[in-house]
């Protein structure tokens, strides 16, 4: 799940429960994707104001949705990117060659 979901999820859930600012964050952390930049972030750097956190976090979400836009641009294989200008598909064709005999360890004089 994206985090820009996640937050926005969690800011409807939050609207409905009285709670203070350090169990959100508590919440928030706990909720986070295990492994993500942003989680690793978090854990290193302890933030301890809410506003802090919404701000770190809106920087990965930028970082995040330009990685998404980055990969819809960029093919995603060959085949679907076409044949290059250098014909790739024909020299894949012409590498099988006849198999040549082992070389002669002795030399042909007639």
């Amino acid at each position: 799940e994206p985090l820009r979901t996640y937050l926005e999820r969690f800011n409807k859930a939050a609207v409905e429960v009285k709670t203070d600012d350090m169990m959100k964050l508590y919440l928030l952390d706990r909720g986070l994707r295990r492994g993500s930049d942003f989680a690793k972030a978090v854990g290193i750097e302890e933030i301890k104001i809410l506003d802090t956190f919404f701000e770190k976090a809106q920087k990965y979400i930028a970082y995040e949705e330009k990685q998404v836009a980055a990969e819809v641009r960029r093919p995603k294989s060959q085949d679907e990117a076409g044949p290059s200008r250098r014909g790739g598909d024909k020299r894949k064709e012409e590498r099988i060659r006849e198999s040549k005999p082992p070389p002669s360890k002795f030399t042909g004089y007639t």
